[in-house]
């Protein structure tokens, strides 16, 4: 739990709830490294899987919809700064 805190950048304590919500909505599971049991490890479960799949799908539907907002020269643009940002992030990685 230490390291996922860490890793999202809040304390344990702000973790925890979450986590333990996630698991009453059988979206996360834990289970015990079985060559260490004091590790504890988190699963995304089926339904968390396709849960986020949906957010996701929504979340993708509902920024086509603010695009299709944009005049032609702004989105022209935009393709143009996000090519630029890829091609950095390649010659980074």
């Amino acid at each position: 739990m230490s390291e996922l805190a860490d890793e999202m950048r809040i304390s344990k304590q702000q973790l925890t709830p979450l986590i333990r919500k996630l698991i009453e909505c059988k979206m996360l599971s834990r289970k015990t490294d079985p060559d260490d049991r004091r590790i504890v490890r988190l699963e995304v479960t089926k339904i968390g899987r396709s849960t986020l799949e949906d957010l996701f799908n929504e979340l993708k539907m509902a920024l086509v919809e603010k695009l299709k907002e944009l005049p032609v020269a702004e989105l022209d643009e935009l393709g143009q700064m996000l090519k630029r940002i890829l091609d950095i992030l390649k010659s980074v990685c």
